[in-house]
């Protein structure tokens, strides 16, 4: 959760700024960029993970290269300022890289911006690669997001670094090798507000926050999930390490037989990934089980209505009171007006505890 005052602070009248700055190449363009509004909008399930759009008033329609809300590798540095109990605090929301912009009917220009892994997304590998020898988990995410000085992210492995094999294949997409790299090893992997790409294992411990009809929850509807899972399928596919031929192909299963999901009442559904590999069938035998684990953590889905709280991120562990029900969940997608201190926002939550009250 980014810094800034608590749910209970925010209750209190309270006044919710945006300040938009612009920087190419290190060099600050322009401060406190003039916004009409601005929207950002963050979902766990996509790559890049958060989309900025905003619109600026007439003036600032880019014509150079250089202009602040042009295209070119342009970054948008966006905080927001919370003015409470006589106190200003700021937040930093986050680092945007502008992607487009179009000249709206009123003469202004709008804005769409993508966290920094569009720069990864963007920018595949020349051909398909295995970890070099000696690899871990920091130096293989590393070497896929690229040099910072040659276009990539630098990476700061918070939680869960590790000794990885040389038989993970990747393709060419270095998102998609990243994802199968975290998903082997049970990692969450996003741009922070530092504009770096961390790592770390996610926890469903403490909640960093609760929230209540006192301070700013001010909905928090039921919905059915999507049918989940309730078998995970892994296998590998590649060559030999001498390029000889087939690998053996190795699977692992995790099959999910306690109720509601026994698969004679309930079905089979199953989820199947593949892992380029060219051995250690206990490694995907650990990604199959690491699926039906955060699977049977998951109790259903919410979605929030909010007073506005910027300090929310993705994968933040949240509590919500509503009415009798105590829920505690995953934040995995949030859309926050940034620019109208007035506006609900929008929190999608994965929960994995409910508690009634008695």
């Amino acid at each position: 959760m980014r810094g800034g005052p608590n749910a209970a602070a925010l209750a209190a009248p309270t006044t919710i700024g945006v300040s938009v700055s612009s920087a190419l190449a290190g060099r600050v363009l322009a401060e406190d960029i003039p916004v009409v509004t601005a929207q950002l909008e963050a979902s766990t399930d996509r790559t890049p993970r958060e989309r900025l759009t905003l619109e600026a008033p007439y003036g600032w329609v880019p014509r150079d290269p250089a202009d602040p809300l042009n295209n070119f590798g342009q970054r948008l540095h966006v905080v927001q300022t919370i003015t409470t109990g006589g106190t200003t605090a700021r937040v930093k929301v986050g680092v945007y890289q502008i992607d487009a912009w179009e000249e709206t009917n009123a003469g202004g220009v709008s804005v769409t911006a993508y966290d920094l892994l569009q720069r990864c997304e963007k920018n595949p590998m020349d051909w398909p690669s295995s970890p070099p020898g000696g690899a871990t988990v920091s130096s293989e995410f590393q070497r896929l997001a690229g040099a910072p000085d040659e276009g990539g992210l630098q990476v700061i492995v918070d939680d869960g670094d590790q000794p990885i094999p040389r038989t993970f294949k990747w393709g060419t997409s270095r998102t998609e090798a990243m994802g199968k790299l975290a998903e082997a090893y049970g990692l969450a992997w996003t741009v922070r507000p530092d504009g770096a790409l961390h790592v770390w294992k996610p926890a469903t411990g403490v909640a960093s926050e609760t929230y209540t009809g006192r301070d700013l929850l001010i909905e928090a509807s039921r919905k059915s999930a999507e049918r989940r899972a309730n078998r995970w399928f892994v296998g590998t596919t590649g060559e030999t390490p001498d390029g000889g031929g087939d690998a053996p192909h190795y699977n692992g299963i995790a099959t999910l037989y306690d109720a509601p999901y026994q698969p004679a009442v309930y079905g089979v559904v199953t989820e199947r990934s593949e892992m380029q590999m060219t051995d250690l069938e206990g490694t995907v035998q650990q990604a199959a089980e690491t699926y039906r684990a955060k699977a049977l953590a998951a109790r259903g889905t919410r979605s929030l209505s909010l007073a506005s709280d910027p300090r929310i991120e993705l994968w933040d562990s949240i509590c919500v009171e509503a009415g009798e029900e105590v829920v505690t969940g995953t934040v995995t997608g949030y859309s926050i007006d940034l620019a109208d201190s007035g506006a609900q926002m929008r929190v999608d939550l994965e929960v994995y505890a409910s508690v009634h009250a008695r």
